[in-house]
């Protein structure tokens, strides 16, 4: 079984990695990982904008993200032959479907955060635009 878990640096998204490998036993494992940096993420839209730095922060938002990854992939139980990770910039729920189309998942995992109402609008749900999207089954971990 082919398995993309999304993950960030909440509680959720640690118990999705758990829980995928405890119900599961994946053959392949995607970690996936993604930052939007909104308008910071266009080089022209942060020149334009005089921010100093911009390399530099790009760097530590992507840096930041790998050691996501191997926090993460310390969770795997060894029996799994195969984690790949992806960490990209990016708008989240995008990058998360990118990645289950490129690993033909069977199965997307993802954690929910608890937002409503006004959060949920100004801040989106990554876990429910992605459960109406993507082409396999999703599984949501609290």
């Amino acid at each position: 079984m082919r398995i993309v878990v999304a993950v960030d640096w909440s509680d959720q998204a640690f118990n999705a990695v758990q829980e995928a490998c405890a119900l599961y036993e994946p053959k392949e494992l995607t970690l996936v990982h993604a930052m939007d940096l909104g308008l910071l993420e266009s080089p022209v839209m942060a020149q334009a904008m005089i921010l100093q730095g911009y390399d530099d922060f790009r760097k530590a938002m992507l840096d930041a993200g790998q050691q996501l990854m191997e926090q993460t992939a310390k969770l795997v139980p060894p029996a799994v032959s195969s984690v790949k990770r992806v960490c990209e910039l990016g708008r989240p729920a995008q990058v998360v479907l990118n990645a289950v189309t490129s690993a033909a998942a069977d199965l997307l995992v993802v954690g929910s955060h608890t937002r409503k109402g006004v959060d949920r609008f100004l801040l989106g749900s990554v876990s429910h635009a992605v459960s109406h999207r993507a082409a396999c089954s999703v599984l949501v971990v609290r």
